[in-house]
């Protein structure tokens, strides 16, 4: 499996997390689940399965961790409303995937490896 091959999940985020769970449920009448705190990165999230193993999350701002020495990840410093902010693909190699998606002129970003605490 060298090709993207599955979406893996869907981002949105927003200043507050309990603020975007409630703006999903008031929507889709799901609840979301806690994900967990990104360690180092100052971000927290939810999720929300959407069928196999596919799901969307919900990250926002951590107020229990320090404000990192760079901006958070997917612009959660500078969003004040519930927004999408990208996406992920399950893909067995991943430097192969970044340069496929570079060739289509799209800039696919900094890889790096990240975990939560759940």
């Amino acid at each position: 499996m060298s090709d993207i091959s599955a979406v893996d999940h869907l981002v949105i985020g927003g200043p507050f997390l309990y603020d975007l769970e409630i703006w999903w449920k008031d929507r889709t009448g799901v609840a979301a689940h806690p994900g967990g705190s990104h360690p180092g990165v100052g971000t927290w999230n939810s999720l929300v399965g959407v069928g196999g193993s596919t799901y969307v999350e919900l990250i926002a701002e951590d107020p229990a961790q320090s404000k990192p020495d760079v901006p958070r990840p997917f612009g959660v410093d500078w969003l004040w409303r519930p927004s999408f902010v990208t996406f992920a693909v399950a893909v067995a190699d991943i430097d192969l995937a970044s340069e496929r998606v570079a060739e289509h002129g799209i800039d696919p970003g900094e890889i790096r490896s990240m975990t939560r605490i759940r």
